[in-house]
């Protein structure tokens, strides 16, 4: 009878087994419930109303917002005051996560939010010190600004604070326990100081090229179409080259963290009537951004008196950067011009040589707290030319050779303000001329085009004079004096063109035309889309919107494709054998970079390939890598292809002396294995699509399972490097071309029916998961459609019913 007991025993303990895994399933799944109800509850009460009533302290009179159908804002009020302080409200109920990452990121506050791991991105801003050149640019402001100007600044703020006092928090604040601030005029200057400091794309590539000519010869930086003295200096210190290296990652890593990704391109072209069906101004403008969720532009629509403005805006800023009017239009493209050095400082106890005489440096403390740690406190040394940057990283600090950075931008209080109010109020050409002429830095191509048929652009920015014998990629001497700017150029004299019989003005962040009998320097990019922008307006005689929205998606490099036939014309016939296969597919290439083609993918991993054996041996697997992934490699990779003279050809590791052909044929020949090791030998499977594709990241979707929930992708997508869609990626030995960068909107204005405009953001309007509008554009872009940018009165109140009214509060 023992084994009866046993099983009946056996039984009772698999019967209450049984009942207790049912109780805890039940329990789990009541747990899982419970959390998304609550998160969904946080979520839900996140989002803003899009209708109904509001009471604000601090609007004179009531005021309409009737929100489209992809979430625009349409603000109809009856005083400029009114209209300021509804967009101000409004922007903050959509994006005050991100206009809080983005105040705190340029004030070097991330890390008493976030953590010890957003130190090193703290000590970077504030070691460049924009917390206080934030606050000196508001002082200027508020003593010199024009009354007009400033009551709408101030009504932006105000409704931004309105927001924040009476709205709900975002969920991004309840996750990480960010408690809310009041906004203030100098976080409008923080903000701008962020963007200018992402476009300045020579504090990262300077250090670069600096270790690579000092790695090197001047001979084969020559190579590089940079210009370059032909003596090497002589440095006075050793492992010089490991600081220059860990300041340039410093800059990559600060900028690849960011909550909002630096301005990197654009396009831009403008058509006059003599070239349109209709006679009419055609202005297009797409600018390039990093990707990221919310999206980096926010589309409002302001009707008020006798101003009725659609416009492109970073959270935070009160004046769209990019918009039209009933009269003009305007956009911009960055100038890539070059307005930032460094100077090897000669540093003696506490005092700097500074033209031939010695000076005292200042000094300043900042303390930077960090959440759940003690506070670090910085001190950060400057010279007469800027911020010495090895505080930037504590390994470097006490490092024998100092470094300072002097940058254009903060040689002057901003004129942001001013200037983007102007163009956004522009009555006349001249009108927003005057408004570009306002901008310092970072250098912009300001587009304009106008009812009355005039096109312009205007290279706007401060342009360094420079004594004729130095080269600004590189250090410069900080002690001597011989090194030191000049002056600065009158906007007169800066690149721009007004009218131009040909009929049309473009920029795609390529070299401008001489001014001043010189070239001016710069970080430009290859002339690839600049050159297909011109082909494609030269072609035509005659264009309409429709050719607007086909040319804007363009994925056709044809120096690619020249650049693909020269080199395939150097393979041997042991090679063309050995890997017959891609050579087919480059041999018929025509320059697309379509989401089923393979071309793409065996040219970009070709390049690579070359790249590595020619280089890599010289520089070194990580700077090899850093190089690569800039604009400086962008320019100089096709010119250094094509050079059969080169001494990059040759490999220094070996007793060989290779030459041009020599690494092409092995490159071809590793290319074929490497792709087929990776994606199989069944060409037909190779697609663009799966290996070039968009992922839109939240700033906490780098946590999983976060990601699940706030980010959008991957997303196959056609376009590449440098066509006109222009979707970026940095070429790698792992064949995975995640795009880093493209189009942040595009944007297309008819002046013939204003109302018929098109636009589109890959991210969409909101910035809360639980809105419709969160990521609801996302798809359209992939895909290449456009929707419309709502802008006639009548027809805005007769399409939508629901109005969100905005009240003053009675006394």
């Amino acid at each position: 009878m023992g084994w009866i007991n046993f099983a009946l025993f056996e039984c009772s303990i698999s019967s209450m087994s049984k009942r207790i895994i049912k109780y805890i399933l039940i329990a789990f799944f009541t747990l899982i419930s419970l959390a998304v109800i609550i998160s969904y509850y946080f979520v839900k009460t996140a989002v803003p109303d899009y209708d109904g009533t509001k009471e604000l302290s601090g609007l004179q009179k009531e005021t309409e917002v009737i929100f489209d159908e992809h979430g625009v804002p349409h603000i109809f009020a009856s005083n400029e005051t009114d209209a300021y302080y509804s967009l101000g409200y409004v922007v903050a109920s959509e994006r005050l996560f991100q206009l809080e990452l983005l105040r705190r990121l340029a004030g070097g506050r991330l890390a008493e939010i976030l953590g010890k791991d957003l130190i090193q991105s703290d000590r970077f801003f504030r070691t460049i010190g924009l917390n206080r050149y934030a606050q000196w640019s508001a002082e200027v402001f508020e003593k010199e600004a024009d009354e007009k100007l400033k009551k709408a600044v101030h009504a932006y703020i105000s409704g931004v604070n309105e927001f924040i006092r009476t709205g709900n928090s975002p969920v991004e604040f309840k996750i990480i326990g960010i408690e809310k601030e009041e906004f203030q005029l100098s976080d409008i200057y923080l903000i701008v100081g962020y963007m200018a400091l992402g476009f300045a794309e020579g504090i990262k590539t300077d250090p670069l090229t600096e270790a690579m000519y000092l790695k090197t010869d001047s001979t084969k930086m020559a190579d590089l179409a940079m210009q370059w003295p032909e003596e090497h200096r002589t440095i006075p210190v050793n492992k010089i080259e490991r600081l220059l290296l860990s300041f340039s990652n410093s800059a990559n890593q600060v900028m690849e963290k960011m909550p909002v990704s630096p301005w990197i391109g654009s396009n831009s072209w403008v058509i006059s009537g003599k070239k349109t069906k209709n006679g009419r101004v055609l202005f297009c403008n797409d600018t390039h951004m990093g990707f990221s969720i919310p999206a980096v532009w926010y589309e409002a629509h302001l009707s008020y008196e006798n101003t009725n403005l659609y416009g492109n805006y970073v959270a935070g800023l009160p004046f769209a950067l990019a918009g039209h009017t009933e009269f003009c239009a305007t956009g911009l493209t960055m100038f890539e011009n070059d307005d930032l050095d460094f100077y090897y400082e000669t540093i003696d106890n506490d005092k700097v040589k500074f033209k031939g005489e010695w000076v005292e440096l200042l000094k300043r403390e900042e303390k930077i707290n960090v959440k759940n740690e003690d506070p670090i406190l910085l001190t950060i040394s400057e010279t007469p030319h800027g911020p010495i940057v090895n505080d930037i990283n504590p390994e470097f600090e006490n490092f024998e050779q100092s470094v300072a950075m002097y940058w254009t931008f903060l040689q002057f209080p901003a004129k942001s303000l001013e200037a983007t109010y102007q163009l956004n109020h522009a009555k006349s050409i001249e009108d927003a001329r005057r408004g570009a002429a306002l901008i310092h830095a970072p250098g912009l191509n300001v587009m304009y085009g106008d009812e009355i048929g005039n096109i312009a652009w205007w290279a706007a920015a401060k342009l360094v004079k420079r004594p004729a014998h130095i080269n600004s990629k590189l250090f410069l001497d900080g002690s001597s004096g011989l090194d030191e700017p000049i002056g600065f150029y009158d906007f007169k004299e800066n690149p721009q063109s007004v009218n131009p019989k040909n009929g049309f003005v473009y920029s795609a962040n390529n070299q401008p035309a001489s001014f001043d009998s010189l070239l001016y320097p710069g970080y430009y990019v290859p002339v690839n889309r600049a050159n297909r922008i011109h082909e494609l307006l030269t072609k035509d005689e005659v264009f309409e919107l429709e050719k607007m929205k086909v040319m804007m998606l363009d994925n056709q490099s044809n120096e690619y494709v020249n650049l693909s036939k020269s080199l395939l014309s150097l393979l041997s016939e042991n090679s063309k054998n050995e890997c017959a296969d891609i050579l087919k597919l480059l041999s018929n290439w025509n320059g697309q970079h379509h989401i089923d083609q393979a071309e793409p993918i065996v040219f970009n991993h070709f390049v690579w390939n070359i790249m590595k054996l020619m280089m890599q041996d010289e520089l070194g697997e990580e700077l090899f890598e850093q190089f690569m992934n800039t604009h400086f490699m962008k320019v100089a990779t096709p010119i250094l292809l094509e050079n059969d003279a080169s001494t990059w050809w040759d490999n220094i590791e070996t007793n060989a002396t290779e030459t041009r052909t020599t690494i092409v044929n092995q490159a071809f020949i590793l290319t074929e294995k490497e792709l087929k090791d990776k994606l199989g030998s069944n060409l037909s499977k190779w697609k663009w699509g799966n290996i070039h594709q968009l992922t839109l990241n939240h700033p906490l979707g780098a946590l999983k399972p976060l990601n699940y929930l706030f980010n959008l992708g991957p997303y196959p997508i056609s376009g590449g490097n440098e066509v006109l869609n222009n979707q970026g990626f940095s070429i790698n030995n792992a064949i995975k071309y995640d795009v880093r960068f493209g189009p942040a909107m595009r944007r297309i204005i008819d002046f013939a029916d204003l109302d018929n405009s098109i636009s589109v953001l890959p991210g969409g309007q909101s910035g809360h998961i639980g809105s419709k509008f969160y990521g609801d554009q996302t798809k359209m872009y992939v895909n290449g459609t456009f929707r419309k940018q709502n802008f006639n009165a009548q027809k805005i109140r007769d399409t939508y019913k629901k109005v969100l009214k905005l009240k003053p509060v009675i006394q």
